[in-house]
């Protein structure tokens, strides 16, 4: 959960009636020496980057709110059987094989592919404990197939660990998606640049 800072000011009881003026109009040119330090501290920051930097200089809350949409690919699995297979490769290659619907003519497996993936996980919670997920309440729970992760935190706090490299370019992440699929036995995420649903093995 994020927590915005407060802030609280209080008059004393003498002086409440002899500050009654109109509040100072925000001068413009304020906000370009926060900008200037933004871009100071990040280079050539991504929007993200951007947000949290300015809302932690500013004192207030550097959270995002992740938020997940059900996505349709326009093919679906067989939801209730394990024996899911992940496999992912350093050269940006991610697939994971499932297993065909009892009903469905084509009973090769459902292959779903990503490319130009950053980062693979295959990890608890499964389906009887999905509750559990960071994102449930944020719209997981109305996701039977695949999610992608609108605002995510995980492509931010990628570019955030790349900032070290001196050859560190933001807009590398600027096109990087995070999916989830919750399966049978555990919840697959993967952040990469494209998604796309196969029939048959990927290799």
């Amino acid at each position: 959960m994020c927590l915005a800072s407060l802030s609280v000011s209080v008059t004393h009881r003498g002086e409440a009636r002899s500050q009654d003026k109109a509040s100072p109009v925000p001068d413009p040119k304020r906000r370009q020496p926060l900008e200037a330090w933004v871009h100071a501290r990040l280079g050539s920051p991504s929007p993200y980057s951007i947000r949290r930097a300015t809302a932690a200089r500013s004192g207030q809350s550097a959270c995002v709110t992740e938020r997940v949409i059900a996505v349709d690919l326009g093919i679906t699995w067989d939801p209730n059987v394990p024996e899911a297979q992940l496999t992912a490769t350093d050269n940006g290659e991610t697939w994971l094989s499932l297993l065909a619907r009892d009903d469905d003519a084509d009973q090769r497996p459902v292959t779903l592919l990503w490319r130009g993936s950053v980062a693979t996980r295959m990890e608890p919670p499964n389906d009887e404990a999905a509750e559990g997920h960071r994102l449930y309440d944020a719209g997981l729970r109305d996701v039977v197939w695949v999610g992608e992760v609108l605002d995510s935190n995980l492509v931010i706090e990628f570019e955030r660990l790349n900032r070290v490299h001196p050859r560190r370019d933001a807009a590398r992440y600027a096109g990087l998606r995070h999916w989830v699929v919750p399966l049978k036995e555990c919840t697959v995420e993967v952040v990469a640049r494209s998604l796309e649903a196969l029939r048959g093995t990927a290799r």
